[in-house]
């Protein structure tokens, strides 16, 4: 995660880069309008309110997941039938059973369905015990065969609370993925204040014990576009420090609990908990180590030197299998995961630095030893071909690895090179970067100049970017790969999405080939049909305007009068709708605003509804706020 206090720094050595006089401060004030607001259960996915997901696939397995929400918490258990399909439509079931999920779980289930085919698309859907079928999920086994092309996301920082998750929305869409790699904070446990766009009602605390990390994952789940993009395809995924607790924080067995529960994550009984890292074999075209480096860290007392060789951001245990396993890969491609970036952001030189990293020490610019030791085993071993994902700074690098690259005999952008493999870091699905933190400060051409600043003395990385946000794509072929970026706006619902910038590394060259790709890869492998999306709230009802209206509506649930709070582009007309699920009307109010401070008060005990759960939406001019209200 960017810190704040490490903008503050990096703002005050790059202003001074530019010999600009300014006083800088922290930013305490909120820059952007806050919406409040609660995601609640949508009616038409009971009693799976939550969704489906699959993950971690092997060439004859898979997990897959949901969440069943009893009317009656104090059964002792509830027993789920599940089924495994070739196609959406369930007339070739391959796999079937029964899962017996209890309050001690949280109601999930979790099933590792073993006996598969490698490499094929599987349809999956839950029953609960009166019948009722959960959406339907698909996902897709690892391939044993040397294939000719895999395409996967990579994505990290995906903050509920800063952003609309449009990005998740988009990677739902797609057919041509043969998974998702997240690289860690899935979810966050608070708001930032310079970043409030979601923000609950009550203002959300920071996790405490088990049953607020479990509310944390529920909540998540009420995402329609979070839902998307797990029902589509399988997640590999990575926890990091927003996932979890510290490793000595008193609810870290807690929060290590529900990431269990809530993700499709594979468990082993031999294994211990708080070990994530693993490896994922895709045939003979690529190997997938994911590494942890948050909760494996090791820095003894006194080993403040970064180049300090009992510094471990690995830890003695992980390290010793990452090196003994990815000596034995015969791939032709290995994708290695890390929560943090990988290869160095200098600073060094600049005024006002002090030649501390970016980071504080916390990523691998804190552990050189490390990080050379890796370097130099894959050098000396001929492992080439090796693409680094990381996450965690919310920014997009794509740059070349190697020990020194500001050392000419070794890195030379134009020419030779000793570089091992490149890294991919695609920006933040929702978490700000430097646009958000500096807004208000720097315009965006501005921000555009501390990149080329940051550009010239790192010539290692050959793309930066600090004000986008979206995912990454990666199309991993025998000759290249191709590292693809595509930007989503953030800070309204927005359908929009554009391939930034695209670069490929050559089979054997190590290293991003200095020439951007205009166009974007298309997959090779023909695609299995999507499952069926979720539908409607209620299809009869107006679509809804992608320009957001920043309002409040509460209290919700609601016993009597609600509370209606906007704040209007501009002042006039103000009109309110309720609807019920099927999506006939309710109730309708032209107001009229003198201002663009509207409030007003709503009695819906008045209002003919036999429904418990109706749709409110205020729009004002081309700008639209929408919320479900649950009727006490």
């Amino acid at each position: 995660m960017v810190h704040t206090g490490n903008l503050k720094n990096l703002k005050i050595v790059l202003l001074s880069s530019f010999h600009v006089q300014a006083v800088l401060f922290v930013l305490m004030v909120n820059y952007l309008n806050v919406s409040a607001q609660n995601l609640l259960p949508d009616p038409k996915n009971k009693p799976f309110y939550h969704g489906v997901a699959s993950g971690d696939p092997l060439s004859d397995r898979v997990i897959i997941w949901t969440r069943i929400t009893p009317d009656d918490t104090t059964v002792p258990a509830i027993t789920v039938n599940w089924e495994m399909s070739l196609n959406p439509t369930f007339d070739n079931i391959t796999a079937s059973g029964t899962y017996s999920t209890t309050l001690s779980r949280d109601w999930t289930v979790k099933i590792d369905v073993a006996g598969l085919n490698p490499y094929t698309n599987y349809y999956y859907r839950f029953k609960s015990p009166d019948g009722v079928y959960s959406m339907t999920g698909r996902t897709k086994t690892a391939p044993v065969a040397d294939l000719d092309n895999l395409r996967f996301v990579v994505i990290s920082c995906s903050s509920l609370f800063s952003g609309y998750f449009n990005a998740y929305k988009k990677i739902g869409q797609r057919r041509d993925l043969d998974g998702v790699l997240h690289v860690g904070d899935y979810i966050y446990e608070f708001i930032d204040e310079n970043e409030e766009i979601r923000v609950p009602e009550p203002y959300l605390e920071g996790p405490e014990n088990l049953e607020d990390w479990r509310w944390l994952h529920r909540y998540y789940h009420l995402d329609p576009d979070f839902r998307a993009a797990q029902q589509q395809h399988p997640f590999i995924i990575m926890w990091d420090n927003h996932d979890l607790s510290g490793k000595n924080s008193p609810d870290f067995q807690e929060s290590l609990q529900a990431f269990y529960e809530w993700t499709p994550v594979r468990e082993y009984d031999s294994i211990p908990k708080e070990n994530l890292y693993r490896k994922i074999s895709y045939g003979g075209l690529l190997d997938i180590y994911m590494l942890d480096i948050n909760y494996k860290r090791e820095i003894p007392a006194g080993a403040d030197d970064f180049t300090d060789t009992t510094r471990k951001i690995l830890g003695d245990d992980q390290m010793n299998w990452f090196l003994n396993d990815i000596k034995k890969s015969t791939a032709t491609w290995r994708i290695i995961g890390s929560q943090k970036q990988f290869g160095q952001w200098n600073l060094v030189g600049v005024p006002g630095s002090e030649g501390v990293p970016f980071y504080g020490g916390r990523a691998w610019d804190g552990f050189i030893a490390d990080r050379n030791k890796i370097i130099g085993f894959l050098r000396d071993n001929n492992l080439k071909n090796n693409v680094i994902i990381s996450g965690d700074n919310h920014m997009t690098f794509m740059m070349d690895i190697v020990e020194n690259p500001f050392d000419f005999n070794q890195y030379n952008p134009n020419g030779s090179s000793k570089s091992v493999g490149v890294e991919f870091q695609p920006a933040s699905i929702s978490r700000g970067n430097f646009d958000e933190t500096l807004r208000g400060i720097f315009s965006i051409n501005a921000i555009r100049q501390l990149e080329n600043a940051s550009r010239a003395l790192n010539r290692h990385h050959v793309y930066v970017d600090f004000v986008d946000h979206g995912y990454g794509l990666l199309d991993i072929r025998k000759d290249r790969t191709q590292g693809e970026i595509y930007n989503i706006p953030i800070l309204e619902v927005d359908d929009n999405e554009w391939m930034d910038v695209a670069l490929e590394s050559r089979i054997n060259t190590n290293r991003w080939r200095r020439a951007f790709i205009k166009e974007p890869s298309i997959a090779i492998n023909p695609s299995s049909p999507l499952a069926p999306e979720e539908g409607q709230i209620a299809t009869s009802i107006p679509p809804f305007r992608v320009k957001h209206l920043n309002a409040k509506v509460f209290p919700n649930p609601v016993n009597e009068v609600i509370n209606i709070y906007a704040t209007l582009p501009q002042a006039g007309a103000v009109n309110i709708e309720l609807y019920d699920v099927d999506g006939k009307m309710l109730h309708q109010s032209l107001l009229y605003a003198d201002d663009t401070n509207f409030k007003t008060q709503l009695n819906v005990r008045k209002i003919n509804s036999t429904s418990k759960i109706v749709l409110i939406r205020v729009t004002s001019g081309n700008r639209e706020y929408h919320t479900t209200l649950l009727l006490n």
